[in-house]
């Protein structure tokens, strides 16, 4: 089950997909398309389901498997790549599209502009989201992929004076195991690795699933120490 059908959330299925629909206006600009988008989303959740009214609130029922092909569907329509966010420390369940990409460094947004840089799938940075993870000095995604060995891990976050604080942690990779996950109605066969860090704030775990191509598939990655990791989906490539 993909991570925004698990939450809890005031999205509909349906919204969700919609929303990402009309993320395609943002392409590959460098600042986020000017259109209403909230208002347009909840226009086109008031067609789908027959009427003006809004959509429900509570938990987000399982959709079959025709309408997870349908939905598959209209996101590879808009074009460009896709990835499901979850957060369940802050309530949150998102789709994210490519905003401007520097040196090889990947800016993900949604329609409020929280943001997420990553490299590869590992995330370097975020915004919008709160504490934020200001950057980070994080292995590439080959590293990660070995499973095996040690490496250093830097966060850069600010504290309560809005100081920059640097917080360094010792990693050990290692291989979970293979598994089988679902992605919006696909299944992948995935090799799952950990990334277990040792710090002076705590300790923090990052989980990776790589597809049979070496892509981070889906993870589940610490924003900042001490917060709820985040969960990360490739939908469209």
């Amino acid at each position: 089950m993909g991570p925004f059908l698990e939450m809890k959330t005031h999205h509909t299925t349906a919204a969700l997909l919609v929303l990402v629909a009309l993320l395609a206006g943002c392409g590959n600009d460098q600042k986020p398309s000017s259109l209403p988008i909230k208002a347009i989303v909840q226009a086109q959740i008031a067609k789908l389901k027959g009427g003006g009214q809004a959509a429900p609130t509570g938990p987000v029922a399982e959709p079959d498997g025709a309408t997870l092909a349908e939905g598959r569907r209209v996101l590879q329509e808009g074009g460009q790549p896709v990835i499901a966010v979850t957060d369940r420390g802050l309530g949150l369940a998102t789709f994210m599209v490519p905003l401007g990409s520097n040196s090889g460094v990947i800016t993900w947004a949604n329609p409020e502009y929280q943001t997420i840089a990553m490299r590869d799938g590992v995330i370097l940075a975020t915004r919008g989201f709160g504490a934020d993870l200001m950057s980070a000095e994080a292995p590439t995604t080959e590293r990660l992929f070995t499973g095996t060995g040690a490496h250093r891990r830097v966060y850069y976050v600010l504290d309560g004076a809005d100081q920059t604080q640097k917080l360094m942690f010792d990693c050990q990779l290692s291989v979970s195991k293979n598994e089988t996950i679902q992605v919006l109605g696909l299944g992948y066969e995935t090799k799952k690795v950990e990334e277990a860090c040792v710090g002076g704030r705590g300790n923090l775990t990052n989980t990776y699933w790589f597809d049979e191509n070496g892509t981070i598939r889906q993870s589940r990655q610490a924003r900042i120490p001490g917060a709820e990791n985040m969960q990360l989906q490739a939908i469209i490539d």
